[in-house]
């Protein structure tokens, strides 16, 4: 479930083409942050809350993304887990119990929301842009999808001017998966090494790239 929650709140970054709806300040935040971001770093906060708001779970860590595909979501303990994307395969890692399972990036994706992040769908085809007003000093832009066969109902991105400060992901069950963004870097220069993933000695390794 965390991974999945993971790749849909990814699929913001992925995308040029944004849906021509909303309020124009809107639309504009969201094509500025989405065209000029090709790489983001970032600690983050991400609390999990049921579908009366009561928190379930909460971790702490560092993205670090670029486009298009590669992605490091590293959790600090207790959470102890890593989910890397090299742009071809994703490694979840699970420290505590020392295992990793690698999967096909699209495999992973399929045609999920997410599968933007892989470049093999575009955002105005299958999402809705909207302005979502002012609210915790955040401006703040939704988007939802189009089809009904998606893991989460809507998206809520909260920027201040042209910074993402917090997204918001309401699930199926009414779940929402709170990130809070902090100690920002954009576009800082990465090489496409920090992606790969190499799994440490005597660790159960469960490789799903070769399943058809």
């Amino acid at each position: 479930m965390l991974s999945k929650r993971i790749f849909a709140i990814l699929s913001v970054w992925a995308g040029f083409a944004i849906a021509q709806t909303g309020a124009p300040n809107a639309q504009q935040r969201l094509e500025s942050f989405l065209g000029d971001t090709r790489a983001f770093e970032a600690a983050f906060e991400q609390v999990v809350y049921d579908d009366q708001f009561q928190a379930l779970d909460s971790s702490r860590g560092r993205v670090l993304i670029k486009r298009p595909g590669r992605f490091v979501w590293d959790y600090e303990p207790p959470a102890d887990r890593k989910i890397v994307s090299n742009g071809i395969n994703v490694w979840i890692y699970d420290i505590d119990i020392e295992q990793v399972t690698v999967q096909k990036l699209a495999d992973t994706l399929g045609t999920s929301p997410a599968a933007v992040l892989a470049g093999s769908v575009k955002l105005d085809q299958d999402f809705g842009v909207a302005d979502g007003g002012t609210q915790d000093d955040l401006a703040w832009v939704i988007v939802t999808p189009k089809s009904l066969d998606n893991n989460f109902e809507r998206l809520r991105l909260g920027f201040q001017a042209t910074e993402l400060h917090r997204v918001e992901m309401v699930d199926a069950l009414g779940q929402t998966t709170r990130i809070d963004f902090s100690d920002h870097r954009l576009n800082p220069s990465i090489d496409d090494s920090a992606f790969d993933f190499v799994a440490p000695e005597g660790i159960d390794i469960i490789d799903q790239t070769t399943r058809r």
